[in-house]
């Protein structure tokens, strides 16, 4: 038994040597006061080790060193005998060599250097070295072990020693000297899996590839959870799904201040520099098919392809260039077979998620065999053009691997035609709708709409709270909105003691800084958004449902069911005044009765759909209300595709609100007799129909 006593209480623990070797840490925890108490041995001093001992010693050693599989109760047992009768040089080799084989480096290099000490030409302790210093690093110590060993060794070098050796090389940056390492060993097998996993990274032809040196091979474990506690983004969206991350009342637990969380600042208080001193942080992650590393000759021939202008074209291998040579660009690689928690991407997300997912696309997200990360740090202050660079490029890996892209930032998963798109198009046409995702949570009576990608622009993310539930939809175009004008201040301009003008609008906003939460929901924290009008209290529900119904007033309902009405071709700048209030009944009476002239137009509706030629440019959708609970419905556009009969096939034109199941884009079938309302437009102009967006019911015509 080993005794060990707490310097703080004096408690005395008691652990069988077995128990106290398997122990990882440096420390044990002392179960009376719960202090850290220093893992120290105090071997037993004997004048003789019994012969028993010196026998198993013995035994032990030769069945680690004589090769095949090391079982982690043999090495403890040989540890626990040698600390406490002390042991032989064949005994510390076989802790050392042992300890390397179950990946216990830490344990291992220990007993390595002891080892060496007495033995410095030994290849095998050599060789697991070699292996400990590849994993832990330094690389510059790996790289000297490894020489090490290549010089000893002599004619017993392995093909593994010289390709882990030039793989070290490569990943220290000595390109040179791992292709000049090769040379000198052609002979090499190629069937050999590091030998070809080598050759590979170096291209083939002498350069090494660049998906390699901009990056490391790092270990998956930092991705699943990193140093300072911060788990992946997938894994942070799980855990936060559907849940709040802060209290309704953040001002109460605000450490800059009640009056730092609220519109109204006081002049005094201390305000963080938002916009200055955050850097744009881009995280993709491509669910590639195969474990292949991809060659950079066919990712730099893809990124070419999608440029259209040659001048464009060089100026994105010149910022690529400049951001691997400042390090702000990184490429890491997980296997599958090294991290197969890593890869399972949770069903019930995927609705909420995703972006036109296909049914290819979730098989390879499913059987995906690598994933290959690309982070860009951009510089601080920097246009939004490194967001085009990065779309890009992230598109030459995904084009050249097969795969499917997830913006780790904002949680997006795209589908792989959604994203080429993106790519191929303009990035930054529709910025928002594009890089940023906004969950919008229930929270009985109104909603808690917060983002998820603001810090792609350098900013915290935003956040606003107190939305009428029936306002939703439009409390999500004002936060895009909002969003847009924020980038388009960074920097100098954007002072979050001032209001804002909410573009084309009378409206204003202001935005109060909150810290990173406990959850790190919002690693760089978030802000606050309070839209209002002059003379309305910012801070009011009634502010709030004020303004979303105005807005809603102002953009024809175009912002409600995502197309232009009749009345959008008022100019943006003029004033309008509010429309009489209706009461319930009154607004449900003219509800039916826009209903009834659409179900009277119906029949040549479906003619004029029916008829129409394939040059045809116009759109033809019907509004059907989604049920989301017993008497409430989601009223929703679905564009058509296909009319047979009384069946109907159509795209989804909305972003659902409530209906979590469901997204833009989605395929749904539909029933003739579900439809409440039809529209003809072309170009984001109404030509027919339409006959319930010219009535001004309860936001998003709830119950009608």
């Amino acid at each position: 038994m080993i005794q060990v006593r707490c310097p703080e209480c004096g408690y005395l623990q008691s652990l069988s040597e077995e128990r106290f070797v398997a122990i990882a840490d440096d420390h044990l925890d002392c179960p009376h006061c719960n202090a850290k108490v220093p893992k120290t041995w105090n071997s037993v001093q004997e004048d003789s080790a019994p012969e028993e001992a010196l026998h198993k010693i013995h035994a032990f050693s030769r069945r680690i060193l004589n090769g095949g599989d090391v079982r982690r109760e043999v090495v403890y047992a040989l540890e626990s005998l040698v600390r406490h009768h002390g042991g032989t040089e064949e005994s510390t080799k076989a802790l050392g060599v042992g300890y390397t084989g179950l990946g216990e480096y830490k344990r291992a290099q220990e007993f390595l250097k002891k080892a060496l000490d007495g033995m410095p030409n030994d290849v095998e302790l050599l060789r697991a070295l070699f292996t400990v210093r590849m994993e832990e690093g330094p690389l510059e110590d790996a790289i000297a072990v490894g020489r090490a060993l290549l010089n000893t060794a002599g004619r017993q070098v392995a093909d593994d020693d010289v390709a882990g050796l030039a793989l070290v090389m490569g990943r220290a940056g000595r390109v040179e000297d791992a292709s000049a390492l090769l040379s000198r060993f052609p002979d090499l097998d190629s069937r050999n899996p590091l030998v070809k996993k080598a050759r590979r990274e170096l291209g083939g032809q002498g350069g090494w590839g660049l998906p390699f040196r901009i990056g490391e091979l790092i270990p998956w474990k930092l991705l699943l959870k990193r140093k300072n506690g911060e788990n992946t983004p997938l894994q942070r969206e799980i855990r936060s799904h559907g849940t709040r991350k802060r209290p309704m009342n953040a001002q109460e637990e605000n450490p800059m201040g009640k009056d730092f969380s609220g519109p109204e600042k006081d002049a005094a208080s201390p305000q963080p520099e938002v916009g200055r001193g955050f850097r744009p942080v881009l995280d993709y992650w491509i669910y590639a098919p195969e474990s292949e590393m991809p060659e950079w000759d066919r990712i730099k021939s893809a990124m070419a392809g999608i440029y259209r202008e040659d001048a464009e074209r060089e100026r994105a291998f010149v910022e690529l260039e400049g951001f691997v040579e400042r390090k702000e660009l990184s490429m890491d690689y997980i296997l599958r077979r090294d991290a197969e928690e890593t890869f399972h991407y949770p069903d019930e997300l995927l609705p909420r998620n995703s972006r036109n997912l296909k049914s290819e696309d979730r098989e390879i997200l499913t059987n995906a065999q690598m994933i290959i990360r690309l982070r860009l740090v951009a510089p601080e202050g920097a246009s939004v053009d490194y967001l085009v660079f990065m779309v890009r490029f992230v598109e030459a890996v995904r084009a050249t691997t097969g795969g499917v892209v997830q913006d780790a930032i904002s949680h997006t998963l795209w589908g792989i035609e959604e994203w080429r798109k993106l790519a191929t198009g303009d990035p930054l046409q529709k910025m928002m709708e594009a890089h940023i995702h906004l969950d919008v949570l229930d929270e009985g009576g109104t909603v808690w709409i917060h983002s998820h990608g603001m810090q792609k622009f350098g900013l915290p993310e935003l956040e606003m709270d107190g939305v009428p539930t029936d306002l939703a939809s439009l409390g999500r175009a004002m936060m895009l909105t909002v969003g847009e004008r924020l980038v388009s201040l960074r920097g100098e301009d954007l002072n979050l003691q001032a209001a804002h003008v909410l573009p084309e609008t009378p409206f204003l906003f202001r935005v109060g800084f909150l810290p990173p939460d406990d959850e790190n929901h919002f690693p760089a924290g978030s802000l606050k958004v309070f839209p209002y009008v002059s003379d309305y209290d910012p801070e009011s529900p009634d502010t709030m449902r004020h303004v979303l119904k105005m807005l809603d007033q102002r953009s024809g309902g175009h912002l409600r069911f995502g197309r232009r009405s009749r009345s959008s071709q008022t100019p943006a700048n003029s004033e309008v005044a509010p429309a009489p209030a209706k009461n319930a009944n009154t607004v449900r009476t003219d509800l039916l009765k826009a209903h009834i002239s659409a179900k009277a137009q119906l029949a040549e509706f479906k003619k004029s759909f029916q008829q129409k030629p394939d040059s045809d440019t116009s759109v033809f959708a019907v509004k059907i209300g989604f049920p989301v609970k017993v008497g409430e419905y989601e009223w929703m556009w679905v564009v058509l595709d296909l009319w047979r009969g009384t069946s109907l096939v159509g795209r989804l034109e909305n972003t659902p609100v409530l209906r979590k199941d469901l997204q833009k884009g989605t395929r749904v079938e539909i029933e003739e007799g579900e439809i409440f309302d039809w529209v003809i437009s072309r170009d984001g102009t109404i030509v027919d129909g339409a006959f319930t967006e010219a009535v001004l019911p309860p936001e998003q015509n709830a119950g009608a």
